[in-house]
């Protein structure tokens, strides 16, 4: 299946922004009351700006670095049960840049898969649509991945959580449009 990259309407306009402050795991702001809505929808499009401020360094002193920081997706009423989301990591290897992965969980066992690398303080094209009783497409910039899992016809749109254990090393504000 392939995706229009054309649908994405790119704007300058920005719809909301996420502020992680340091040492916190979610934001607070008007749209932490409207992110967990149930929703009938298959598709969710973001185009989403990472700050530079995001990254960090890898600390060999913590096994906390592989932490997977969530973007969006969805979640089937328990979300570390059934879920799909869209996550990243700091490629240690290149500062200002950031690692994007598919990231599901499937009755209760989680799994990841690299979809693409991109820099901080552009904005990126994020589309995830589910197919019921099938599983996910993820696609970043026009890149695809499908990842099969079993999912419902409904489902909650999950918001941004810094880290799994790890917290925020610092304050940042991801931008989405």
């Amino acid at each position: 299946m392939s995706v229009n990259i054309k649908k994405f309407a790119l704007t300058e306009k920005r719809i909301y922004e996420i502020k992680i402050k340091k040492g916190r795991h979610y934001h607070s702001s008007h749209w932490n009351r409207i992110a967990w809505m149930l929703s009938k929808d298959n598709t969710l499009v973001q185009n989403i700006v990472i700050p530079k401020e995001a990254w960090y360094p890898d600390d060999p002193n913590t096994k906390d670095d592989s932490d997977y920081n969530k973007l969006f997706g969805f979640g089937q009423f328990n979300h570390h049960k059934n879920s799909a989301r869209f996550v990243w990591l700091p490629d240690f290897f290149r500062e200002g840049y950031f690692d994007i992965f598919a990231y599901v969980y499937q009755n209760g066992k989680w799994k990841s898969k690299y979809i693409t690398n991109v820099r901080a303080e552009e904005t990126n094209a994020y589309w995830l649509e589910a197919y019921d009783g099938a599983g996910y497409m993820f696609t970043v910039n026009g890149k695809e991945l499908m990842f099969p899992a079993t999912n419902t016809p409904y489902r909650w749109i999950l918001q941004p959580f810094h880290g799994g254990d790890l917290k925020a090393p610092q304050t940042y504000t991801i931008e989405i449009y």
